[in-house]
């Protein structure tokens, strides 16, 4: 039986923030079809490799912290080297900070992972948290990880329509990003302005992946 993901996108919008390697390229090839980028919405960092770390409260533990590594990569290479990044301390004030929990989401046991993102101008990232649940399966754990990092890296919000993606809004067989999965990000990073007109607004976007049946709510103030 398919496990699905339920997605609640919760939006909060205040006015006012070694691991995939720095060879990436800027080079984005001009066809990047196929894609679902019509039924999302996209966001980038403007600062590459972004940085990330590891909190080492909770259920951290070596193993789980490198598995993570190795399922963020997943993008890197998928992106062939664009989606890179770099393993920090926590003291370097990472982009992207990573918590192992029981459960990622209070006293939710459905709860897969949480990803939470604030982006200024509605298309600069500034900073992230990725929560991953560890009363999960190796499989399940690996796929949250891999799903939750495609949020954090760009797919701001929203899924891809097919069940043979990554980014489906199921937990399907597929564990490794797909080249509609590949094209959807990169054509953040393509076709987004790197100068937008700064109005200093942010936004919050917070993304619950749970087991069931998947929904979008979505609220704002």
């Amino acid at each position: 039986m398919v496990r699905r993901f339920l997605l609640l996108s919760l939006l909060v919008l205040s006015l006012g923030c070694g691991g995939g390697g720095d060879s990436g390229t800027d080079e984005i090839p001009g066809d990047l079809t196929p894609n679902y980028a019509s039924r999302v919405s996209l966001s980038a960092w403007f600062t590459r490799p972004v940085t990330v770390g590891f909190s080492t409260t909770g259920t951290y533990t070596e193993q789980r912290r490198n598995l993570a590594i190795a399922n963020f990569r997943k993008w890197t290479d998928a992106t062939n080297g664009f989606a890179n990044f770099t393993v920090v301390p926590l003291s370097q004030n990472p982009k992207i900070v990573v918590f192992f929990k029981p459960l990622a989401e209070g006293n939710d046991p459905n709860v897969l992972g949480v990803t939470t993102i604030t982006v200024r101008d509605g298309v600069e990232n500034v900073r992230a948290t990725i929560d991953i649940s560890t009363e999960l399966t190796q499989r399940e754990f690996e796929a949250t990880c891999a799903h939750e990092w495609g949020h954090a890296y760009g797919i701001t919000e929203g899924h891809s329509d097919s069940r043979n993606d990554l980014m489906f809004a199921g937990l399907t067989d597929v564990n490794d990003p797909t080249e509609r999965d590949a094209n959807t990000l990169l054509l953040a990073y393509r076709d987004i302005p790197r100068s937008p007109t700064r109005t200093g607004g942010e936004r919050t976007y917070r993304i619950i992946t749970r087991a069931g049946e998947c929904e979008a709510v979505g609220s704002q103030r």
